[in-house]
Parts: C-alpha cells; structure tokens; sequence
C-alpha cells in the first residue's frame, strides 16, 4: 500500500498598517467604481496610483477615496473578472468609472442547476471556481475559499466574532423589502450552510449569478445560487493518506482613537474636566479585555477504492481563538462518502454521511462574544481601576449604561453546544447512454443546547438585583429532502438537445424551548441548576417553547438547444 502524506504549515501574522501622510502638497481623488452593463457597484476594486505603491480599495458601495501626489498623475482600476482600466486624472477630484468583464476559458463543464454543462455553450452567467484556484490561506468556511475569485460577489467577514460566519452578497446589499441577501447555498444538491462542510474537504464551488441560471431553483434563488460540490473518489486507485495543518494568529489593526488617563489628566489641567474624573489609575480598557489569538486547523483524509467501488473519509478539527478574552470556536467535522456502480454501470449508488460538532463559550445570553463589552471598554474611563481597595469590581453602578468591562467578562459563564448530521444517498440509473433517472434523498438534524449564568458580582446583581441569573435553552431542526429527475440528452449531427424533468420536496420541522430564572443563593451551580432560582417560585421568570412544520414542493424543467 502505498502511502501519500501531505504536510502543510502555515502562519499568517497580519500586520499593522501605518497610514502616513505622503507630502502636504497631496491631492484627493474620489469616485465610484460600476459594472459598465449592470451599473452594480464592485466592492474591492484595487485603484493604484500608476508607477507608484500608493493605492486604496472600493469600499461595499464601490466607493473610494485617494491621496495623489499630483492631479497629472494616471490610476490604474483591476478586478478579479474585469479588465484593467487606465485613466489619467487631468486635473479632475472626482471620477466614476465603469469596468468591462472579461471573458475568461477554464474546464469544459461547469456545474449548473440539477446538472453539468459544456462551457461553451452556456447562454446563462455562471461562475466556476475549482479546488486548484482556491485561496489556499487559513479560511473560516466555503465563502472565503472564493473570495476574489468571482466577479459581482462581495464576501466579507465584518465580525471578530469567531462564531461569526462570512456574509455573501451576489446582487447587492439588500432587497425591496429589506429580507435576507443571502444566496441559496446547495452542498452536494441539498441545502445547508457554508459552515457545514470543511474548506478543505470541498472539491468546486459554482455560483449562478443571474435569474435565468438560478431560475430552476425557484423563489428560493432571487438571490443566486452556490453550488457547493464536496471531494469523493473515483476510477480504482491506492488507498491514500492526506494530512493538513495551519496556524494563524491575529490582531486589530486600526484601534479607535480613544483618550488615554494621561489625556484625562491633561484636560483637567487645562480645565476643560472637573478633576473629580481622575481616579487614580492608568487603564487601557481595550487591551485588557483583548489578547493574542492562537488558532489551528488540523485536516485528514482516507481514500480507496476500485473501479466499481471507492470511499473518502475526511476528519476536520477547527480551534479557533478570538481576538478578545472568552470569545472561542471548536469544531470537529467529519464526512464518510461511498460511491459504488452495479449492472455494468447502468446504476450508480452514492451514500454520504456527515456530522458536525460544535462548541463555543458565551458571555451573553446564547450568543458568543458580547459585543456590548467591547463598548464599554471604548467609554469606559481609563483612570479607573479595574478593581476597588477590597478587591472587588469598580464599579460605578449610578452612572446609565456604564459597567466594568472586565466584570462583564468574568463574572458570566456560558457554553452553547450544536450538533448536526446529515444522511444523503442518491441512486441513478442509465437504461442508456441518453437516457438518466436519479433519486435523491436527504435527511438532516441539527440539535443545540445552552446554558448561561451571571454571578452575584455581576452588575445585573450590583446595579438590577438581579441576585444571579441564569438561563438554559434548547433547538431542534429536522430537514428531510427528496428529488426525482430524468435527463435526456442526445446529439443529432450539429444539434444537441437537453431535456430535464424533475420532482422536489422539502419538509423542515423545528422546535425551540428555554427559560430564565434568577435569585439564586449561591453561585455554586452556575446554570445547571435553574430551578433553584427564587423567580420561578414567585412566578416572575420566562418561560417560552414554539413549534413548526413546514414544506416546499416544487416541479421543474428545463430544455437546452
């Protein structure tokens, strides 16, 4: 047997920018960057100033703004999918410009809706992005594999939150209600989530830009469609080993420019703050709610096979430290993948299995980090103590919406657990070689469970007496999918004729429950034991369960000529 072993190591430090001023004399260039036939803004777009490093990038909304050092100088606009744009400034301060797409030649077919199709005869916008082109860095989920990579997609991740997933805009930032932008997100033809599967066990990603290549997918595509296509095995082959491992760490770049103690004490020599402000002590809020995150993402995979049958097995594990002090994210993922063929070739089973485990510590009541800590740290005077002479919190609890950043820290203890599998099989049968049934059946759950406390040192006991608070919740989500299609395809000398038939049913169930108690006599139980509270004796708590059901059937069809 032979043995393949991959090993990858990877840090990313990402390094402090410093903005200086280029000479006094520097002039500024605004504008807007488009799509010349859409007219839809393009989010980074890299605008340099020719023959210079100088340059900047469009923000969500196309915009920019550039320091030139003179108004005779030339910008050069590049954008992944666009052609380069040169353009002198003549003088001008302000300059919109519209970019043409450029036309690019990759595989000869391309993943579409219910299928794959030549590239060259593709009347519909679609974009494919393989394994090979990947952004091969550290990434969080299938978004930023693609990031930079398809033309009118803006992928960002806004949140240092590292629960927090990448957002995707295919067509804009919002819609004429103001409902969710998110594209429709297919993994191995089922729905889901980007976070679902590992980056590194993903094969292609195919994104449908426009309403005709989205069309098949119904109301549920107004907003695109990703196409998300996992690793399998194929063809007879040894069994195979490959492991991948990366490291990353992270800081903020640009802090907000905040008072120091030193320019507290400075305004009350000037006279400009009463001195009663200055307490005694030399605070930075930020950097003590804030640390030096060290995150890894350890990859292994297993495959073999024969002609007839093969395997994949891929073990994913994802730690992840946030930026500030209690924010984390651990994830085991795990994926099976058995394909095997029967009646010589004429039938084809594929049966997947995936499981996903996830844990992350909150200090808010279900959620992650709290980014109300993060403002606080921001207001909070920096000549206060973080604790008082008896050790205890400073606090100065008479004072609106004003709480020690450090005690909201750790004075909360949260975990939520998740938990989600899938089952999928798909069997396809070929009476001919024009001729293609398939059925596909999916069933997924996903199950999550959390509990979070606030001690007798927390300011909702200080400042509310509240007297301790806890909480304890519960999800369950169930998602069944089944899909029946016929495919014809035939060619008659110079024609080719695609028929596609198909049946589709989508039932989701969900139910969610959870509770709040306060009034605890000791910290000891922290939320494991929420009964104990007095709230719920006297009838003062919450208390709140729903339930749903719910399904989508669909027929669908398409013809290609």
């Amino acid at each position: 047997m032979n043995k393949v072993t991959k090993h990858t190591f990877s840090m990313f430090v990402f390094a402090l920018t410093l903005f200086c001023c280029q000479n006094t004399m520097a002039q500024q260039v605004s504008g807007v960057v488009t799509d010349q036939v859409t007219n839809e803004t393009l989010p980074g777009v890299n605008i340099v100033v020719k023959g210079t490093t100088q340059g900047v990038s469009t923000d969500i909304d196309g915009n920019y703004s550039l320091n030139v050092p003179s108004l005779s100088d030339t910008l050069i606009f590049s954008y992944i999918g666009y052609k380069d744009v040169e353009i002198p400034i003549d003088g001008r301060t302000v300059i919109n410009i519209g970019m043409e797409q450029e036309t690019f030649f990759g595989e000869d077919v391309v993943v579409v809706g219910y299928g794959t199709i030549n590239k060259d005869e593709l009347t519909t916008s679609v974009a494919s992005v393989t394994s090979e082109d990947f952004t091969t860095v550290n990434v969080k989920d299938a978004g930023q594999l693609i990031q930079g990579k398809v033309a009118g997609l803006a992928i960002a991740n806004p949140s240092g939150d590292p629960t927090a997933g990448t957002q995707i805009s295919l067509r804009g930032r919002t819609t004429i209600y103001g409902t969710s932008t998110s594209p429709l997100v297919l993994i191995d033809g089922v729905p889901g989530s980007l976070d679902l599967v590992a980056p590194q066990d993903i094969e292609s990603v195919n994104v449908l830009k426009d309403g005709s290549a989205a069309a098949i997918y119904g109301v549920r595509a107004t907003n695109g469609v990703i196409l998300v296509t996992t690793k399998g095995s194929t063809g007879a082959f040894q069994p195979s080993v490959n492991f991948s491992s990366f490291i990353s760490t992270q800081q903020i770049t640009r802090k907000l420019d905040v008072l120091t103690a030193a320019d507290y004490r400075q305004q009350i020599a000037d006279g400009t703050r009463a001195a009663s402000y200055d307490l005694g002590a030399n605070t930075d809020w930020l950097d003590e709610i804030t640390r030096t995150p060290v995150s890894y993402v350890n990859n292994l995979s297993f495959s073999g096979g024969t002609v007839n049958t093969n395997y994949l097995v891929n073990v994913n594990w994802q730690d992840e430290e946030g930026i500030f002090v209690k924010s984390d994210n651990s994830t085991l993922r795990m994926r099976a993948n058995l394909n095997h063929r029967m009646l010589d070739n004429k039938v084809l089973i594929n049966v997947g299995i995936m499981n996903n485990r996830n844990e992350y510590t909150t200090t808010g009541d279900g959620y992650s980090f709290n980014g109300y800590t993060y403002r606080q740290a921001i207001i909070f005077n920096p000549t206060s103590p973080i604790k008082d002479s008896e050790g205890d919190w400073y606090q100065q609890t008479g004072n609106f919406n004003y709480e020690n950043p450090l005690s909201r820290l750790y004075e909360s203890d949260g975990t939520n657990h998740n938990e989600e599998s899938r089952v999928s099989g798909t069997v396809s049968y070929m009476p001919s070689d024009a001729l293609t049934f398939k059925a596909m059946m999916s069933f997924n759950k996903f199950n999550q469970s959390r509990g979070y406390y606030e001690t007798h040192q927390h300011v909702s006991t200080l400042r509310d007496g509240r007297n301790g608070f806890a909480s304890n919740g519960y999800v369950e989500n169930t998602q069944k999918v089944l899909e029946l299609t016929g495919e014809y395809v035939k060619n008659f000398d110079l024609h080719d004729v695609t028929l596609l038939g198909g049946y589709s049913y989508n039932e989701w169930f969900g139910r969610e429950s959870w509770m709040t108690n306060w009034d605890f006599p000791t910290d000891a139980f922290s939320y494991n034991n929420i009964g104990a509270g007095n709230a719920l004796k006297e009838g003062l708590n919450n208390i709140y369960s729903s339930k749903y059901l719910t399904n989508l059937i669909g027929f669908f069809g398409r013809v290609n000529y």
